[in-house]
């Protein structure tokens, strides 16, 4: 494709006055460290702004006839990648183009009636001097830039491009995030797409909030996952300040590593609202969870069934505007890092899906409300709907909205 001659970059400087943490509000008002069953009665209602994806993987092969029924009903997005877990290099060489595989997972989605939203990520390696999935050389920025444009321009379908993924490149010093040099990227991208055309949304700095670890540096937010990362504030705290413009904050995280089980699998999730929570207090831009993870497959998969559907109705009554799900596509015996959302080679939904039915057919726009019937039970209810939770094993009669409903162990009942 002919390269063209772009402008510079507007950058728009500003400064982030840092909200005070104390008082963090949490996850229906209460103390992150107290167990399930906290609420005599529901907590106020909130307006549920939760838009719910699905994001297409490896997992999900380029041949495959995707479940457009089943997405069409409990999504609103599917995000897809440029380069990477699923689709190959599309300049495999400098002004060598290879659409192939993009190509063919746009085709793929002629089926679904979603919004698209493309994960900016990875760069060709020979922008980043060999190194997989590594930083962006400054002297190729706009060379990158100019890329994403012509993806942009190939794919007139996609409307949402979150910019990068997870800082990875950009931290090779696991105790100070070069969140500098990758927001100089991003001003770049983004600048040359709302260029192109200003109706696109744009957002960053896709930060992952994992517990802070031994190689990190632990914040003074703090919770049954233990802390969170310190660099995960400085980053969103700086991008804030520094880049050139944003129609959304694109976040993801995670309870515990992958080989990890958090100590408290139920609190750990609490997570969640906490974040939401710190940003609100930084920003006004819609919040987007690109990738959250209630981490716990080696509890059992009812038992991660419910945690994930927990995180995700926190997420919806905590103010989150969009939550996609990675490896969206489930296959049993194969390791996957989500529950998914269907059944791979099936269009059979998993224990997931009534939650994301539920959720984006009867309660997106509506009061919700948040609390605990009884010990270890979660309910999410609007005036006609719910979400049910059992989260301790034992399951539990309860009455939700004048019904009597039968939750097992670690059942998901909605209705």
């Amino acid at each position: 494709m002919k390269r063209r001659q772009r402008w510079k970059v507007l950058a728009v400087v500003g400064l982030v006055v840092v909200a005070s943490l104390a008082g963090l509000w949490i996850a229906h008002t209460i103390n992150v460290s107290e167990p399930p069953g906290r609420s005599p009665a529901p907590a106020g209602a909130v307006v549920d702004r939760l838009q719910l994806g699905a994001t297409l993987t490896q997992q999900t092969p380029l041949t495959e006839t995707l479940p457009a029924a089943l997405l069409d009903k409990s999504v609103g997005i599917v995000g897809v990648s440029l380069s990477g877990n699923g689709t190959d290099d599309p300049e495999p060489s400098p002004g060598v183009f290879d659409w192939s595989s993009l190509d063919s997972r746009m085709r793929q989605l002629q089926s679904v009636h979603a919004s698209i939203m493309m994960r900016v990520f990875e760069a060709p390696p020979w922008m980043t001097g060999g190194v997989p999935k590594g930083a962006v050389r400054p002297r190729f920025y706009h060379a990158f830039a100019e890329l994403v444009l012509d993806s942009a321009e190939r794919y007139p379908m996609i409307h949402y491009f979150a910019i990068w993924n997870e800082l990875m490149g950009y931290r090779s010093d696991p105790s100070h995030w070069n969140y500098v040099a990758y927001t100089r990227l991003y001003n770049v991208v983004y600048s040359t797409l709302k260029g192109f055309n200003p109706s696109l949304n744009i957002g960053g700095p896709y930060a992952p909030f994992p517990p802070a670890s031994v190689h990190s540096r632990e914040s003074t937010i703090v919770g049954p996952w233990g802390a969170l990362d310190q660099n995960s504030l400085d980053t969103v705290t700086y991008w804030l300040a520094h880049k050139a413009g944003a129609d959304f904050i694109a976040v993801d995280g995670r309870t515990a590593f992958p080989s990890a089980v958090p100590s408290d699998p139920v609190g750990a999730t609490t997570m969640f609202a906490a974040v939401d929570s710190w940003i609100e207090h930084q920003t006004t831009l819609p919040i987007w969870w690109t990738e959250w993870y209630a981490r716990s497959p080696k509890l059992g998969s009812a038992e991660w069934n419910a945690l994930s559907a927990y995180a995700l109705i926190q997420l919806a009554y905590s103010g989150a505007s969009s939550a996609l799900i990675w490896d969206s596509e489930f296959e049993p015996g194969r390791s996957t890092a989500t529950p998914g959302l269907w059944t791979a080679g099936t269009q059979t939904g998993t224990a997931l899906t009534p939650v994301f039915n539920v959720l984006r057919g009867e309660m997106i726009g509506t009061e919700v409300r948040l609390w605990s019937p009884v010990a270890g039970v979660e309910e999410l209810t609007n005036p006609g709907h719910f979400v049910a939770i059992d989260l301790t094993g034992q399951g539990r009669r309860i009455s939700v909205l004048g019904r009597t409903v039968e939750l097992p162990p670690y059942g998901i009942v909605t209705g």
